[in-house]
């Protein structure tokens, strides 16, 4: 930009506004992408060879995970909510939905931790050579 451009100094004083503001909501728009594309620092990443990504779970969600690994493990895939929530150190009644709702780890719900067999039950999503044909259910605490 040539001064010789600007017949008044007012004109060149707004178009250098102009341009800083431009700069300034560039700067912005690219603090918001790197916030967007990296994870908050209260998750860690899970991930298991069987499935497509990986995951980004707050602490209470990987309890919720170990549990249901665990519960794989011992071939009783289907684990109750109340013991999930209990886990996740969340307050009783709370829906396990409702402690991946709104958050990094939501993707995760129906794809890494799927509904169970039966009512308000849970479970991991199995990897492709496991045949649930002993599924039983870990039943609520009482």
């Amino acid at each position: 930009m040539a001064l010789s451009h600007y017949p008044t100094l007012m004109q060149l004083h707004q178009d250098l506004q102009r341009m800083e503001s431009v700069e300034r909501n560039r700067l912005a728009e690219l603090a918001r992408q790197r916030k967007r594309d990296s994870p908050p620092p209260s998750v860690d990443r899970v991930s298991l060879p069987y499935l497509p990504r990986p995951y980004w779970l707050s602490p209470g969600q990987r309890e919720i995970v170990r549990v249901l690994m665990e519960s794989l493990a011992n071939r009783v895939p289907d684990v109750h909510e109340s013991i999930l929530v209990k886990a996740a150190g969340a307050r009783p009644g709370t829906k396990v939905r409702e402690l991946f709702r709104g958050t990094p780890g939501e993707v995760a719900l129906d794809e890494l931790v799927l509904p169970g067999t039966t009512p308000a039950t849970w479970r991991l999503a199995p990897p492709p050579e496991i045949v649930d044909d002993e599924a039983r259910v870990v039943p609520p605490e009482d």
